[in-house]
């Protein structure tokens, strides 16, 4: 029996002469692997379909494996242009990477798939390239781990301890306090208020300071290469 999903491209490997083996984050299921044959034969492009963080649609057979069969993948219609801006790519592939990195498989997450979908349509349709794409979902990554913290009344004075997870009053200067400036920066994109102007360099700070406390607080994180580039093209 087939079944109607969408979900966004983590990574591909080679499979056989022909085929990729997908590891999806679908809507319906959480993170899964899917097999397709017969889409590296043909002509240039096709394999353009699946690159890091493409959103598609598509159908698959039952399964009781951890592989399931998928046919006719296509890109989402709203999201045609996602890979037409370069920087955005780079952006998408950080992305891949993390939620490969951190997402159990078959673990729903449906109001994070939610709000990734709408984001990047909401992009899309605004015609305008947003640099701070990658940390605001980011943060919608925590909520949907069970890890975003409790937002205090207001930031003055207070840094985040990335070890307990609380925006607290700076008494140190230890490691594991954010400096002020990202703690600010941070308490924004979680409260989706108006943000102070950020640049690449603080971006990427940041960025590095959210990698170690996942790394703090999920065991089984091992971590995200592709960072280091964003600070270098955003």
């Amino acid at each position: 029996m087939l079944h109607s999903d969408e979900g966004f491209i983590l990574n591909r490997k080679a499979y056989g002469d022909t085929g990729f083996i997908l590891n999806i984050f679908t809507r319906s299921h959480g993170k899964r692997a899917f097999f397709i044959q017969g889409v590296r034969k043909k002509k240039k492009g096709s394999a353009a379909l699946f690159q890091a963080f493409n959103l598609i649609q598509f159908t698959h057979y039952d399964g009781k494996g951890s592989l399931l069969r998928m046919k006719d993948p296509q890109v989402h219609p709203q999201l045609v242009q996602l890979y037409d801006s370069p920087p955005r790519a780079f952006i998408l592939q950080f992305l891949a990477e993390l939620f490969s990195e951190i997402l159990h498989d078959q673990e729903e997450h449906t109001v994070l798939f939610d709000a990734c979908k709408h984001q990047l349509i909401t992009e899309l349709k605004e015609e305008k390239f947003n640099p701070n794409l990658h940390l605001q979902l980011f943060c919608k990554l925590l909520f949907s781990l069970g890890i975003s913290p409790q937002l205090p009344d207001e930031i003055n004075g207070k840094c985040f301890n990335l070890i307990e997870g609380e925006f607290q009053t700076r008494l140190s200067d230890s490691h594991i306090l954010m400096s002020g400036e990202n703690s600010r920066y941070f308490y924004q994109f979680l409260k989706e208020s108006q943000l102070d102007e950020i640049d690449g360099k603080h971006r990427l700070s940041l960025v590095n300071d959210l990698l170690k406390y996942l790394d703090a607080q999920c065991e089984w994180f091992r971590g995200t290469k592709s960072q280091n580039v964003l600070g270098e093209i955003l």
